[in-house]
């Protein structure tokens, strides 16, 4: 969050922080707005809050894993997701550093896509 704030990107972090220093927030981006989903305390509580947004999507065709620095909590992340969702099927990608200067390291996201609506 602090790579954000410095960076002028994300103004709400001390909303979103409160008081609190070392805690693992977690993000969505909802309609172009970077909007808080959950706070954490945990490295391992984050990627269970990862799991939970992954899940709750009802008709997933595509998972994309997103990371900076830890390609080992991509694999935690994948042992979660793979009773819901082929763990053959989810993409992984590190950011690039266009990103990663914002997002700081240990960064982690999840893309879920579940089709194009057809009218």
């Amino acid at each position: 969050m602090e790579h954000l704030e410095q960076s002028g990107r994300l103004a709400l972090a001390g909303a979103v922080l409160g008081s609190m220093q070392r805690i693992k927030p977690l993000m969505i981006l909802d309609e172009g707005e970077v909007v808080p989903y959950e706070r954490t305390r945990t490295r391992a509580k984050a990627i269970e809050g990862l799991y939970t947004f992954i899940e709750d999507f009802p008709n997933v065709k595509n998972v994309t894993v997103l990371y900076s620095t830890t390609p080992e909590d991509v694999e935690k992340l994948l042992e979660k997701v793979e009773p819901i969702f082929p763990r053959e099927r989810v993409q992984i990608a590190q950011f690039g550093p266009g990103i990663a200067i914002y997002l700081g390291p240990g960064a982690m996201g999840a893309v879920v896509f579940e089709g194009l609506d057809e009218a």
